[in-house]
């Protein structure tokens, strides 16, 4: 859902964006799978529901995305343009 318009700066530069957010469940299925992934559904299970934020530009898309779960907070930035 767009939650609002507004200006961001990441290292790539200061751009107008359109702020995204959405929750999402980030449980998964593992029922059949192979052993070695218990491991990931032992992670998700830790993790549970996360919030996230993306902001897109018109011109370029993706800029910025942020995830908010129980283990905290992650972060994605754009640091370069190539033109």
């Amino acid at each position: 859902k767009v939650v609002a318009k507004e200006s961001i700066t990441v290292p790539a530069g200061s751009f107008d964006c359109y702020r995204i957010e959405y929750d999402s469940d980030l449980s998964v299925d593992f029922s059949g799978m192979a052993v070695i992934l218990n491991m990931v559904k032992r992670r998700l299970e830790r993790e549970g529901n996360a919030h996230t934020t993306i902001w897109l530009t018109e011109k370029h898309g993706w800029v910025k995305q942020e995830i908010k779960s129980r283990s905290g907070t992650s972060y994605l930035e754009l640091v370069s343009l190539v033109k």
